[in-house]
């Protein structure tokens, strides 16, 4: 009956599928089209990958990926069709890091995940051969963190964007919803490359580098608070609070109990490592996003 319906109103495939009352087949068939090319990608590179479908929608994600080595996560799955969405709602606790990393990455909220997660993002289409086609994009804490550090940027407004969806994320309940800019997914020209995004990788993953990166930074900062706290001692009783401070704080061994020669020595190797894993993190991510986008470097800072 609805065959003929179909000839009866001259419906095409394309229209079939925008039609609004038949959103939630278009959402699975888009969705199953995901899985079989991640599948697919992971067969091509020799191993199976395991994905897992969430019976109910009450923790934020809708599958569970994972390739028995470097990689288990649990990804939202946001899609549209010829379409030119701006923002997508999401749970908020989708782009928060595990408990076991949230203080290395900037975030200071309690309520974190136990495990990795992310959001994938479909864009669906036909293509000129009448045939379902699809782009990815993918988002996650890593990447909201490496825009808001300027390691990268995929607009002019990605750094502000990036730090301000990140104030908001260590905000609220975990479940949460919060609208995140379409501008924000980092787009991929395919699923072997989403899975590299993901943490799939044969060697360091960008999302370690962005970690390590950020790790840095943070130490920095720190540092600079801890400095702050010395400098200026302007009488004996601030003198003696602040060494009482160092005593029972251990600001810094490094401070305390090295040479200056050899504290600037060693920043001057670390910081060398983290601008190999900045340089790196921008090298990767050009040769995985879509041609199609536009993707800026940026030069590691003088004034990381």
């Amino acid at each position: 009956m609805q065959i003929m319906a179909n000839k009866t109103t001259k419906m095409n495939f394309e229209d079939y599928l925008k039609t609004r009352r038949n959103t939630l087949i278009r959402e699975d068939v888009l969705n199953q089209k995901l899985i079989f090319d991640l599948k697919e990608a992971g067969a091509r590179n020799f191993f199976h990958l395991k994905i897992f479908k969430a019976d109910v929608d009450i923790n934020g994600f809708d599958i569970m990926i994972d390739d028995d080595d470097q990689m288990m996560i649990k990804c939202q799955i946001k899609s549209r069709f010829n379409a030119t969405t701006p923002t997508f709602p999401i749970h908020k606790i989708m782009l928060r890091p595990s408990h076991y990393i949230v203080g290395k990455l900037g975030f200071d909220y309690s309520t974190c995940p136990s495990d990795n997660r992310g959001v994938i993002l479909i864009d669906g289409y036909i293509d000129k051969n009448n045939n379902i086609a699809v782009k990815y994009s993918y988002l996650d804490c890593f990447l909201l963190r490496a825009m808001a550090l300027g390691i990268f940027k995929l607009n002019r407004e990605s750094k502000n964007s990036a730090k301000k969806l990140i104030n908001s994320v260590n905000n609220g309940s975990s479940n949460q919803k919060i609208n995140v800019l379409q501008s924000l997914f980092f787009p991929v020209k395919d699923a072997q490359s989403l899975l590299s995004l993901m943490g799939n990788s044969p060697t360091m993953s960008i999302s370690d580098k962005i970690l390590k990166i950020s790790e840095a930074k943070k130490t920095q900062n720190n540092l600079y608070m801890d400095l702050a706290k010395l400098f200026p001692i302007k009488n004996m009783e601030k003198l003696l609070l602040c060494l009482k401070y160092i005593d029972s704080n251990s600001i810094s061994e490094n401070i305390l109990n090295v040479s200056v020669e050899k504290q600037k020595s060693q920043k001057e190797i670390d910081m060398n490592l983290v601008k190999t894993y900045w340089n790196e993190v921008n090298e990767d991510l050009e040769k995985i996003i879509d041609s199609n986008r536009q993707f800026t470097k940026n030069s590691f800072p003088t004034d990381f």
